[in-house]
């Protein structure tokens, strides 16, 4: 989005009164409203979001699908491992004599 734009925005909204404040957010909430409406009609009229629906509905029915918490928890478990090493491995760099005597007279 333009930032000058936005940046008017700011200024003006800051010059509201109170009473103009809530009629601006009400303004905006509808602004925010027709967007939302008008992304859902773009994704109702693309067929390939359409047909893509339809084929997850039609493997969820063929039991072709798996839970949700089933990926995520593989996931999370692979990322918490990943992590772990790559906290191991940036911590030993650290661990050494010279430095620990001279930090430790800091």
């Amino acid at each position: 989005m333009n930032k000058d734009i936005r940046q008017k925005i700011y200024v003006i909204i800051d010059k509201l009164s109170e009473a103009r404040l809530s009629q601006a957010l009400d303004f905006l909430e509808l602004l925010k409203t027709k967007e939302e409406i008008e992304a859902t009609n773009e994704l109702i009229d693309d067929k390939a979001f359409y047909n893509a629906i339809k084929k997850g509905l039609e493997e969820i029915e063929k039991g072709e699908v798996f839970a949700a918490s089933e990926v995520i928890e593989e996931e999370n478990e692979q990322a918490f491992e990943d992590l772990l090493k790559a906290s191991q491995s940036s911590t030993d760099f650290w661990d050494n004599k010279s430095d620990d005597k001279m930090w430790n007279n800091v």
